[in-house]
């Protein structure tokens, strides 16, 4: 059975982003997309020049990631309800209830990379790699 996973993070420009292309390189069974709690202008591609997007783009293409072309999405009821599994990125006190609240969500926070150094940046897009790809193996092993 393929299982439909969502990702979130604050915005969808980065986290989120990342962790929905590591898993789907991965994953030879399921599939990820991706959303964001608070998008700051949905619909729009990451690629449009405003500093939030250029860093993330610079970031995910050191870990051989595309996400420039990519559309950042608002969570929805629908695309929750579209999904088997929801994988939070950020801190819960940034969570509304709603999301907290709902049974296929997990909390699984990784630092905010929007202000800090490009070596910190970079660790924590290693860390949402490793996170990713550890979780498309286990779920290919035992579904």
């Amino acid at each position: 059975m393929t299982m439909n996973i969502l990702f979130i993070c604050k915005s969808n420009i980065s986290r989120s982003q990342c962790a929905e292309e590591f898993f789907n390189q991965k994953s030879k069974k399921h599939r990820a997309i991706s959303a964001g709690i608070s998008p700051i202008k949905e619909g729009q591609e990451i690629i449009q020049n405003i500093p939030e997007t250029k860093n993330a783009r610079e970031d995910a293409e050191r870990y051989g990631l595309h996400i420039g072309n990519k559309i950042r999405k608002q969570i929805t009821e629908n695309l929750l309800s579209e999904v088997d599994q929801v994988y939070v990125l950020l801190d819960q006190k940034e969570v509304p209830e709603d999301i907290k609240n709902n049974p296929k969500v997990i909390m699984h926070p990784f630092k905010n990379k929007r202000n800090l150094p490009k070596e910190d940046r970079d660790q924590v897009i290693s860390d949402i790699k490793k996170f990713a790809e550890d979780l498309a193996k286990s779920l290919d092993e035992s579904h």
